[in-house]
């Protein structure tokens, strides 16, 4: 962050070009991590790409800047995610753990609204849904080999 002549520092906004390819690179190269961590970073590029498929649809956003890098950076971020299985690490993981499951209502309603609109945002992108049939379409091929061997 620079400062401004105030001596205020300016804020970095995830508009900002600099800040998305530099932010991509770090989530992305991460190296080897436990498998904890790896999840936890999974979750973290999942938020990212559905973030840029979000934003990479807005009209003046995208006419601000590359459209194409963030689809790019958006694809590339839920594969690894999708890769490393985000979903699962998130229902087994994160959805059972104590911090989750607080007493506090108020704080287990805000999770779950959370976690409701950034599931519901995934599923109502484009891509989104390509990668949920293609995530079907893998999870079956399995099922259809066996299906050809007993019938």
């Amino acid at each position: 962050m620079e400062a401004t002549q105030a001596g205020v520092p300016e804020r970095v906004s995830a508009l900002d070009a600099v800040f998305r390819r530099e932010f991509q690179h770090l989530i992305m190269d991460t190296g080897d991590l436990s498998p904890i961590t790896e999840g936890f970073t999974g979750v973290i590029r999942f938020v990212w790409a559905v973030y840029l498929m979000l934003t990479t649809c807005d009209s003046d956003v995208v006419q601000s800047r590359g459209s194409y890098e963030d689809d790019v950076f958006a694809r590339t971020c839920l594969n690894r995610a999708c890769q490393h299985d985000v979903f699962e690490f998130l229902a087994t993981r994160v959805l059972q753990t104590a911090t989750y499951q607080n007493d506090d209502e108020e704080l287990v309603y805000m999770y779950n609204a959370y976690l409701h609109k950034l599931l519901t945002y995934f599923l109502f992108l484009p891509a989104g849904l390509e990668k949920i049939k293609e995530l079907k379409g893998a999870a079956s091929m399995p099922l259809d080999a066996f299906r050809c061997l007993c019938g």
